[in-house]
């Protein structure tokens, strides 16, 4: 048995930052697997795409 075996109550954060607009993207899971990874980038990629604003 090894450290990470037991969570304890702890959930996972996923998080994505689109750096031109500033928004983050967030979920949190229950688990930390790769089919949560996977949900969560397909959230990320049904985001609308940024809009041309100059700075």
């Amino acid at each position: 048995m090894t450290q990470d075996d037991k969570r304890h109550g702890t959930s996972t954060l996923f998080a994505a930052l689109n750096v031109k607009s500033g928004e983050v993207i967030g979920e949190c899971k229950q688990r930390h697997r790769h089919q949560e990874f996977l949900s969560f980038l397909n959230t990320v990629e049904k985001q609308p795409p940024p809009t041309n604003h100059s700075i």
